[in-house]
C-alpha cells in the first residue's frame, strides 16, 4: 500500500513529457531508478556535467545588450548547478568572478568595491546591492539627459517657426540675408569644436555617447531595452493614430502654451489639448478601457433603506418610521418580492415533522442508542463515558459506563442479554447515529447473525435520533443539578447519572399517557 502511494505520488509529480519514461514501472523504487539515473546519472555522466558547467562558469561574462537582472539569474543559477554536482564553490571566488564578468559599463563600481572593500570578507549579496544600485543612477542619468535632449529639439524647432513667420511678413520687401537657424546653431557649436556622427545613436554630439554599451530595441528604435521588453510591442498593427499638432495657415505648431492632438489627419476631432509644463515639456496620458454595458437601473428607496438597517424586515422598518423613532427616514412601502441576500443569509433547516414518527407496539421492537461523551473529568471508576438504550415502546432508559468507546459493542451484548432474559423478547431494530462504535466490521457481523436491523442516521442529521439525543441532555441536566445542589465535585458524575436514570424511569412522560415508563415496560 505504502509502495504504491510513493509510486503515484512520483507519477503526478513529473511533467508529462518524462511520464511515458516511468508509466510502465510497478515499484516507486524502479521509477526512481530511472529518473536518478537519467538526471543524476553514473559517477563518470557526473564527472563529465561538472566538467561542462565548470568551463561555463569560467567564460560566463555579460553581454552589452544583456540587462543586469538577466545576467545575475544566469549566473546564480550557474552557481547553483556547480553547487548540485558537489562542487565547492567558495564567497571570494564567486564575487571575483562577478566583479570581472560585469561590462565595461560598471567598470567604476568595481573599481570602488575593489579598493574599498575587503574582498575576504564581502559577501555576494553586498556586491550585487552595490552593483544594482549603481545601475540604477545610471538608469536615472540616461534618462536626464534625453529629456536635455528633447528640450534642445523643442528649442530649435520653436526657433524654425519665427523664422518662417519673419519671412511670411516681409515677403515682397527687402531680403532676410538673417542665418538660418541651423546655420547659427552650427556657428554657435563651432565655436567650441567640431561635431562628429556617433556610431550608437547615428546623431551629431561631442564626447562619450550616454548610450553606449545599452541595447537598442529592434521594436521602438529605443535604447535601454530589448524588443521582448518593448512596452510598445503589439501596438504597432493598429490603424488607429494620433496626429499630435496642426499646423494651420497663420498658425502655429506650438500655440497659446499648449499641443492640440487629433485622431486622423482631417483635424476635425480633437482628442486632447496638452499644456505644456514648466520644465517645457507635454505630458499626455491616454487611458484605454474595455468596452462594458452599463445598466441603469432606479434604486427603490424601500429596498435601499431594508439594506442600510441590516437587511430588517419591512414592517419593523414602516414601524421606525411610523412612530417617528427615527428622524429622516422617508416613507416606506412594503414590496412585494424577496431579497436575495436575505434568502442566502437568513436561510435555515424547516423542522422535522413529529405526525409521521414510527413508534413499536411492544417491547424491544426498536432500541434508540447513544455514547455520550468524553467527560472532563473521570468517574470514581475512571470512567469518561456512558452509553444510553432507550426501549422506542415505553421510554424506559439503561445506562451503562465506559472506560473507552471501544467497550460499546461488550456492553450492548450485555444489554441484550439482561433485556432479552427478562422479557422473554427479541430485540428486533436498533437505531443509532453513524459513530465508529456502531459501524464497526464486528458489530455489523454480531447483528446481521443474529437477524438484528441496524438503521442509522443520515450524516449531520442528529434529529433523526432524536429520541435519545434529548434523553442525553435531560440525564446531563438533572445529574449537574444534583451535584450542585450538594456542592458535590465534577468525580461524582456517574453516581449522579445513575440517580438521574432511575428517577427518569419513575417520572411521566408526553410519550406515554398515565403511566410511566417503568410501568409501561413491566407491564
Amino acid at each position: 500500500m505504502r509502495d504504491a502511494k510513493a509510486l503515484g505520488l512520483i507519477q503526478n509529480t513529473v511533467s508529462d513529457s518524462i511520464f511515458p519514461r516511468i508509466s510502465n514501472e510497478e515499484t516507486a523504487k524502479a521509477a526512481w531508478d530511472i529518473l536518478q539515473e537519467e538526471y543524476r546519472g553514473s559517477e563518470k555522466v557526473r564527472t563529465v556535467k561538472l566538467q561542462t558547467i565548470r568551463k561555463e562558469f569560467e567564460q560566463i561574462s555579460m553581454r552589452v545588450e544583456e540587462r543586469l537582472d538577466d545576467f545575475l539569474t544566469r549566473f546564480t543559477n550557474v552557481i547553483n548547478q556547480l553547487k548540485t554536482y558537489g562542487e565547492d564553490v567558495t564567497n571570494q571566488r564567486v564575487v571575483q568572478k562577478i566583479l570581472i564578468s560585469l561590462s565595461s559599463r560598471y567598470d567604476p563600481i568595481v573599481s570602488v568595491i575593489e579598493e574599498t572593500k575587503d574582498m575576504e570578507k564581502l559577501s555576494l549579496q553586498e556586491a550585487i546591492t552595490s552593483i544594482k544600485t549603481f545601475d540604477q543612477k545610471l538608469e536615472k542619468r540616461n534618462e536626464a539627459s534625453t529629456m536635455e535632449r528633447a528640450d534642445q529639439s523643442f528649442n530649435i524647432s520653436s526657433n524654425q517657426q519665427q523664422s518662417q513667420k519673419q519671412k511670411k511678413k516681409k515677403k515682397g520687401g527687402k531680403p532676410n540675408f538673417a542665418p538660418k537657424p541651423q546655420q547659427q546653431q552650427q556657428s554657435g557649436n563651432s565655436q567650441h569644436g567640431s561635431k562628429s556622427t556617433c556610431r550608437t545613436c547615428a546623431k551629431s554630439h561631442q564626447g562619450k555617447c550616454w548610450f553606449e554599451g545599452k541595447p537598442k530595441c529592434t521594436n521602438c528604435s529605443r535604447f535601454g531595452h530589448t524588443k521582448e521588453q518593448c512596452r510598445t510591442q503589439g501596438n504597432q498593427n493598429q490603424n488607429y493614430r494620433l496626429v499630435f499638432a496642426h499646423q494651420e495657415e497663420d498658425g502655429e505648431v506650438f500655440g497659446d502654451q499648449a499641443v492640440k492632438i487629433y485622431d486622423d489627419r482631417s483635424f476635425n476631432n480633437l482628442v486632447a489639448k496638452v499644456k505644456m509644463q514648466p520644465n517645457r515639456s507635454f505630458p499626455l496620458s491616454l487611458h484605454y478601457w474595455n468596452t462594458q454595458a452599463l445598466k441603469v437601473e432606479e434604486v427603490n428607496s424601500s429596498w435601499l433603506w431594508h439594506k442600510r438597517l441590516g437587511h430588517l424586515n419591512f414592517q419593523s422598518v414602516k414601524t421606525l418610521q411610523s412612530r417617528e423613532m427615527v428622524y429622516g427616514l422617508p416613507t416606506i412601502e412594503e414590496i412585494e418580492g424577496v431579497c436575495s441576500s436575505c434568502m442566502k443569509g437568513k436561510q435555515h433547516r424547516g423542522e422535522f415533522p413529529m405526525e409521521g414518527a414510527w413508534r413499536a407496539t411492544k417491547p424491544l421492537e426498536l432500541i434508540h442508542t447513544d455514547l455520550c461523551g468524553p467527560m472532563k473529568t473521570e468517574s470514581l471508576a475512571g470512567n469518561k463515558y456512558f452509553i444510553t438504550f432507550i426501549d422506542d415502546f415505553s421510554r424506559m432508559p439503561w445506562v451503562y459506563f465506559l472506560r473507552l468507546k471501544s467497550e460499546a459493542f461488550t456492553v450492548f451484548q450485555k444489554f441484550k442479554a439482561m433485556v432479552e432474559r427478562q422479557t422473554d423478547l427479541e430485540i428486533k431494530k436498533i437505531r443509532s447515529n453513524r459513530d465508529g462504535e456502531y459501524t464497526s466490521a464486528e458489530f455489523e457481523d454480531y447483528c446481521s447473525n443474529l437477524g438484528i436491523e441496524m438503521q442509522t442516521t443520515c450524516p449531520y442529521t442528529p434529529q433523526q435520533n432524536g429520541v435519545v439525543e434529548r434523553k442525553n441532555r435531560t440525564i446531563v441536566e438533572m445529574a449537574k443539578s444534583l451535584l450542585h445542589e450538594k456542592n458535590l465535585p465534577y468525580k461524582f458524575w456517574g453516581e449522579s447519572v445513575n440517580i438521574a436514570v432511575y428517577i427518569l424511569n419513575r417520572y411521566p412522560t408526553r410519550a406515554l399517557e398515565d403511566m410511566t415508563p417503568f410501568e409501561a415496560f413491566s407491564k
